[in-house]
């Protein structure tokens, strides 16, 4: 079994992840460390109440990144470096769009469906 480099990768996307934000030009509204619309749905699913981004917790973070992105990404299945970009394009634009990015940069020698979903095994390393 291949060694799981995802606390390295959520180290390096943490480093490039500001604070709090609420930009009035970001489509996303209030974020912390690039995290919003999923730590109410988070939150809701442990049976907790919603509450402000602003009280999101390391433990709380992690475990969103690592259940919403990194496995929703494979990203233990993904060779190095390819696993930090898909889970920094999942972060910011939501999984599946990230995995077809994959699927669009390796054409042609993928040849499967631009679909949004790994395949058994994921990506070949």
């Amino acid at each position: 079994m291949a060694v799981s480099r995802e606390k390295e990768s959520l180290a390096r996307v943490l480093a490039h992840e500001g604070g709090y934000s609420n930009h009035p030009n970001d489509p996303g509204g209030p974020t912390m460390k690039g995290t919003q619309r999923v730590y109410d749905g988070f939150r809701k699913g442990k049976g907790l109440a919603t509450r402000s981004v602003k009280s999101l917790t390391t433990a709380e973070l992690n475990e969103i990144y690592v259940r919403q992105y990194w496995d929703a990404v494979q990203g233990d299945t993904l060779p190095a470096g390819v696993d930090y970009v898909v889970l920094d394009g999942a972060l910011n634009s939501g999984p599946g769009r990230s995995i077809m990015w994959l699927q669009q940069a390796l054409r042609p020698a993928y040849t499967g469906r631009i679909d949004g979903v790994l395949g058994m095994g994921g990506v070949r390393r």
